[in-house]
């Protein structure tokens, strides 16, 4: 039961933390939105944003495994990461490694947690098309 209030609270905060970002995209200010989003990344995820862009397809994958997220907070992660793709920016750069890595992602929560949605599938559908 402690465990589960745990995981509750740390997805509600990880939640109002995504909202927020969310909001500072639709208000258009990049630059706070991106330092905010590494920031979150380190602390909540254990990862600096230019690890998670240089780190190979392979090693990506190990540092899920060790990890061992909830399917929840995988699913946050996901979510966290899609805010930075510019699908209409085909050239920004780090964009088609952040896209590889949110497509091991989705395929680790469907292998791993047994987790499809249709937001999900969208998303890997946009990102394909952006590959």
């Amino acid at each position: 039961m402690f465990r589960r209030d745990l995981l509750l609270a740390e997805i509600q905060k990880l939640s109002l933390a995504l909202s927020r970002l969310i909001g500072l995209k639709e208000e258009d200010k990049g630059l706070q939105l991106e330092q905010e989003m590494d920031e979150l990344l380190e602390k909540d995820f254990g990862i600096l944003y230019t690890d998670l862009l240089q780190s190979g397809d392979a090693d990506f994958t190990e540092f899920l495994k060790e990890k061992d997220f909830t399917s929840e907070k995988l699913d946050m992660l996901s979510q966290l990461l899609f805010l930075r793709i510019d699908p209409d920016v085909k050239d920004k750069p780090g964009q088609k490694e952040l896209a590889g890595k949110l497509l091991l992602i989705y395929s680790y929560l469907e292998q791993n947690h047994q987790i499809i949605n249709m937001l999900n599938i969208g998303r890997q559908q946009t990102l394909k098309t952006y590959l």
